[in-house]
């Protein structure tokens, strides 16, 4: 019995020593890339409209990460856009990960809403519902494509917290609580 115990703590060993070259070689499998390339621009509480203009909206500006851009000025609402990558073209369930996204948002493709979180009317209650993460289908056609969100936050931070991913949903799954677990070990 206490041979079998042995064994059993033994192979539990080799096995989390192996752990993170496993980890590598699936990673090397997995399709999943982070949308970069974002604009943003503000709008104001008294500007708000249907997210059905946003094809016309104008004045964006360039940011190197899509969170907290400059000269907000009391804006409560935030628009940001990216291009989809051509490759999404090529997966079996395409979809889009936000890890966290302050606060309230909807997600705009070719002037379509294909997601919503929270309440963006400013004539309605926008209580904070939280931040959880996110997993928001796309289609393949979508390739190409501007997204757009439209972000809404009363709070000092604004907009999107970590990277942005797309890809198959079972790899971003894998990917996500595989991050979460390596950030609860170190």
């Amino acid at each position: 019995m206490r041979f079998r115990k042995t064994i059993q703590q033994g192979l539990l060993f080799l096995g989390i020593a192996l752990l993170p070259q496993c980890v590598q070689a699936h990673d090397l499998l997995q399709k999943h890339v982070e949308l970069n390339d974002w604009k943003y621009r503000w709008q104001s509480e008294s500007d708000f409209s249907a997210a059905v203009a946003s094809s016309h909206l104008k004045d964006w500006r360039t940011i190197s990460a899509p969170r907290n851009p400059p000269h907000r000025n009391q804006e409560g609402y935030l628009w940001l856009q990216a291009r989809l990558p051509d490759f999404i073209q090529t997966l079996d369930e395409p979809t889009l990960l936000l890890q966290r996204v302050d606060q309230n948002f909807i997600v705009i493709i070719d002037d379509k809403q294909i997601y919503k979180f929270g309440r963006l009317d400013p004539s309605n209650e926008r209580a904070y519902i939280g931040t959880p993460f996110h997993l928001i289908p796309l289609k393949r056609e979508y390739a190409g494509q501007h997204i757009q969100l439209q972000i809404y936050s009363e709070y000092t931070s604004i907009g999107i917290q970590g990277p942005v991913r797309i890809g198959n949903r079972g790899d971003l799954i894998l990917k996500f609580i595989r991050d979460r677990m390596f950030a609860l070990l170190s």
